[in-house]
């Protein structure tokens, strides 16, 4: 029997885990907003899911951060979204493969994005590894101009901080060497007027040793601050590596919603959907679309957009490998 020709009675607008998935994730939110003000705790940094190769990574942020949002907008699209198509696959399915269903697309959305976050990082990784292996101040100015580009929003503050440690040591270094360099240039010119004043040779003499003496030290001072920034940089390069990949953050469960409306599609596929509430659509051309849309901006890469794609994408991927198994196991068609 399709679902198409299926009318069931009794659905509830609330199924229970439906209902208590609204509820966890508004409460969430609440404790972030309330925490954040109160104690300046910022729980999507704790419960929100860091790639698996940061220090700040948890196991238990693979199921935490389905339940974190980061504004108003972000809560309130995602559960209207999940209650418009959840309530029907769980008054269908039962609550039971339900949350089954939700929580491992959810699950394969994180799965998906950690794969994204791994190619992501490797490139910048690999040359901070390299750079750290041969360290020298030309090395250091290709690896920041063409690898830790661009800054992290987070990350900007100790990166202005090393920025001015740097410079400023950069700066001694180099007016040390200009110091040197005009001490030098003067004992060349006294060394020649030695044989021109005889009487004053010997005290000629002693200018010239003591210049030179001058422009050994300041080389030497010199070359020391040079040693101390190389060694700035990688301890710079170490403590950014750390950021970096604390950096990134996943918060919400639009994964598992994309999953959702993924499953609602091939369920009821000629079902009307008004998109904004106005325009006709049927769900199978309404998740295609979408579809399509996370597809071309998740490979579009496009500079501030700090939406996961590929976790949407991967949500709707396990979406459609689950269905594809539970309809292997069943004698009945689920779509």
């Amino acid at each position: 029997m399709s679902y198409d020709q299926y009318r069931p009675t009794g659905f509830k607008l609330l199924p229970p885990v439906v209902k208590n998935i609204l509820i966890i994730s508004g409460l969430f939110y609440l404790a972030t907003l309330g925490l954040g003000s109160a104690f300046n705790i910022d729980l999507s940094d704790i419960l929100g899911m860091h790639y698996f190769g940061a220090e700040k990574f948890k196991p238990y942020q693979i199921v935490s951060y389905m339940f974190m949002h980061g504004s108003f907008t972000h809560i309130l699209f995602n559960m209207f979204a999940f209650w418009m198509f959840g309530y029907v696959l769980e008054n269908v399915w039962g609550s039971k493969r339900f949350l089954i269903y939700f929580l491992i697309t959810g699950f394969g959305a994180a799965m998906i994005q950690m794969i994204v976050f791994y190619f992501e990082t490797a490139p910048v990784l690999e040359a901070i590894n390299l750079y750290k292996l041969h360290p020298t101040a030309e090395s250091f100015k290709t690896l920041f101009e063409s690898h830790l580009q661009p800054i992290p929003y987070d990350l900007q503050g100790l990166v202005q901080s090393f920025q001015n440690k740097y410079n400023g040591l950069l700066s001694q270094s180099d007016s040390l060497m200009n110091f040197a360099h005009a001490s030098v240039s003067k004992a060349k010119i006294i060394a020649t007027q030695v044989d021109s004043f005889p009487l004053i040779a010997d005290s000629l003499k002693t200018q010239v040793v003591l210049l030179n003496s001058n422009a050994a030290a300041a080389i030497h001072q010199s070359d020391s601050l040079q040693a101390v920034n190389l060694r700035s940089t990688v301890d710079f390069v170490d403590q950014y590596r750390i950021g970096f990949l604390n950096s990134p953050v996943v918060i919400g469960a639009s994964g598992a919603v994309y999953g959702i409306l993924l499953a609602f599609g091939m369920m009821f596929p000629n079902t009307r959907i008004y998109l904004y509430f106005f325009i006709p659509i049927k769900a199978k051309w309404f998740v295609i679309i979408f579809g399509a849309i996370e597809l071309i901006a998740g490979f579009s890469n496009v500079s501030g957009d700090n939406i996961a794609h590929f976790a949407h994408l991967g949500g709707m991927l396990f979406g459609f490998i689950l269905i594809k198994i539970w309809n292997k196991r069943n004698r009945k068609t689920l779509f």
